[in-house]
């Protein structure tokens, strides 16, 4: 069974887009692999500042809100507008935020906020990389699929070829004892 992804969890997988150029890892030594980010739209500041996001199940606005320097209520809008960034409310209607809607934050706020994309731009580009990214997980699923069936096949083969084995063994014991 296959669960759904949202975009978030889409950033999480590892796609690197063939034709995209590979980013130096500068002073950090960090790659955009080792968050598994488009390289496309991952910088050497971005995978700073990931890799600075304390290793937590959840955060409160306030505490993402500080962490990438807006208020509480810019996040409150991007939530509008960006379908993946969409934490959980607890009891008391607090938001908790994973850790990747905070990766997922801190790429919205370099597309706005360094690249000078407008909203519309920035869910261009995260709606360009989405279908990447989609397109490489149903590439990897049918890549499993092919490689499940071509081992299926194979063992039914090798269980063809052992049973002639033990077939032929039986004749030429049958035909040894004969004579």
């Amino acid at each position: 069974m296959e669960e759904e992804l949202s975009l978030a969890d889409r950033f999480r997988q590892q796609v690197l887009v063939e034709s995209a150029p590979v980013i130096q890892p500068g002073a950090t030594g960090l790659t955009p692999e080792d968050f598994r980010l488009p390289v496309h739209i991952v910088d050497d500041q971005l995978l700073r500042e990931l890799a600075h996001i304390p290793q937590r199940m959840g955060f409160k606005i306030g505490e993402v809100a500080e962490m990438l320097g807006l208020k509480p209520y810019v996040l409150r809008y991007w939530e509008s507008e960006f379908p993946a960034l969409r934490p959980k409310k607890a009891g008391n209607q607090q938001r908790y935020y994973t850790r990747r809607e905070v990766e997922y934050a801190f790429i919205i706020r370099k597309l706005l906020h360094r690249d000078k994309y407008s909203i519309e731009g920035a869910k261009n580009i995260l709606k360009s990389v989405f279908e990447v990214v989609q397109k490489k997980q149903q590439d990897i699923a049918s890549e499993k699929k092919q490689k499940k069936e071509i081992k299926t096949l194979l063992l039914r083969h090798l269980y063809r070829l052992q049973s002639l084995e033990q077939s032929l063994n039986f004749l030429l014991d049958e035909n040894i004892e004969a004579s």
